[in-house]
């Protein structure tokens, strides 16, 4: 036998081994790293962000999806490379895939997919040949964080998935994952309690106080959460300490709530308005918008429009003659608002708003929407 061939089976055995300790080496260098990000972050928000790209590294993820489960169970994508694929899988592929039905019976922590007996008629349904395949989840390990239950309200998933050009999840994976698991279960319980600090009356005022406008904001069954000073003035909210939603804001509150039930990724769409009545004065007209927080829970804000006229606005409609209506219109035109929206605003026709609009040019000897606005804001227009 020639000695390089004799040598041969050696060299590349020591090769094989030497690369395999390399991987492994490198394996441990990034669990630490895991760890210690883990360690060093508070919020879903940092675990997408510092975490997961590390996550994904060590298992050679081909895709990944982290979210949460809404108020509902629906799926809240939070990050990862396939985060925006989550969407289209829930609205069109969910219903129909029997593994999340094995998952909600079996409740694991860690799930490698290929090993639950439904897999086999899994793969053989449109959410494998037409979705997961395409979007490269040919095979996936699930770890659920938190001790939250299969798609309960709060729980966070990790989908981790392969190509078929890689290997199977095996007993390996399974074991990095068991070892970075209370980590990660210890940033999710440090995330709910940052979001709860963050969803306190006193943060929620440091954000919202921020805005001029007379604000609330209500949960999606239409109590009351928080209330700014300038709201205050305007509705008396309070009934023997306690706050009490007047019924038409309650409805419009609980409606959008409905819609997030619905569409649980709605945020805001063109918004309702509704009115609310006082007593010898005259109704106030509120917008209300589905917002989120940070993690992605939604609640309602309700913005008062006010009948607040800016100094700006008052001398000019004092100098050219405006009557309270025109003023009024002159008000939401500098908003930049449309004759269609200052309508519903108003709660009167478009050719009214339009007949005012026309007079007001005329009173203001301006041409355009725009002159009109820099004169409500105390600016000479420039000839267009």
């Amino acid at each position: 036998m020639d000695e390089k061939e004799s040598l041969l089976p050696h060299g590349s055995g020591f090769l094989y081994h030497y690369v395999t300790m390399l991987m492994e080496v490198e394996k441990e260098r990034l669990v630490g790293d895991i760890l210690g990000a883990s360690f060093e972050s508070v919020t879903l928000d940092d675990l997408s962000r510092e975490v997961l790209p590390f996550i994904e590294r060590v298992f050679d993820t081909s895709a990944s999806v982290l979210y949460r489960c809404g108020e509902h169970g629906e799926m809240l994508p939070l990050g990862g490379s396939h985060r925006r694929l989550a969407f289209e899988y829930r609205e069109e592929y969910v219903l129909q895939d029997p593994m999340q039905g094995a998952l909600r019976r079996l409740n694991p922590k860690i799930q490698i997919g290929s090993r639950l007996q439904e897999w086999k008629e899994y793969v053989k349904l449109p959410v494998y040949t037409e979705f997961a395949k395409r979007c490269q989840i040919e095979t996936y390990i699930h770890v659920r964080i938190a001790d939250v239950g299969y798609q309960q309200p709060g729980m966070i998933g990790l989908l981790l998935a392969r190509s078929l050009k890689q290997p199977h999840f095996d007993d390996g994976d399974e074991l990095i994952l068991r070892r970075i698991l209370p980590a990660l279960d210890a940033l999710a319980r440090r995330s709910k309690r940052h979001e709860k600090e963050v969803y306190e009356k006193t943060v929620m005022e440091a954000m919202l106080q921020l805005s001029a406008r007379p604000l609330i904001a209500l949960d999606l069954k239409g109590q009351i959460l928080w209330v700014s000073e300038e709201a205050e003035k305007w509705i008396d909210l309070r009934n023997n300490g306690r706050w009490m939603t007047p019924a038409s804001l309650a409805d419009g509150a609980r409606r959008l709530g409905e819609i997030v039930a619905k569409r649980p990724h709605s945020l805001a769409k063109p918004a309702p308005y509704v009115l609310i009545h006082r007593e010898g004065k005259t109704p106030l007209q509120v917008e209300l918008r589905i917002l989120r927080t940070r993690s992605g829970e939604p609640f309602i804000l309700a913005e008062i429009d006010a009948p607040v006229v800016s100094s700006p606005l008052a001398e000019a409609a004092a100098r050219h003659g405006l009557t309270a209506s025109e003023t009024e219109v002159l008000r939401l035109i500098s908003l930049g608002l449309s004759e269609e929206a200052v309508s519903r605003r108003l709660f009167v026709s478009r050719a009214t708003i339009h007949t005012h609009t026309v007079r007001i040019f005329a009173k203001l000897r301006v041409h355009s929407r725009v002159q009109a606005a820099l004169v409500a804001l105390g600016i000479k227009p420039q000839n267009e």
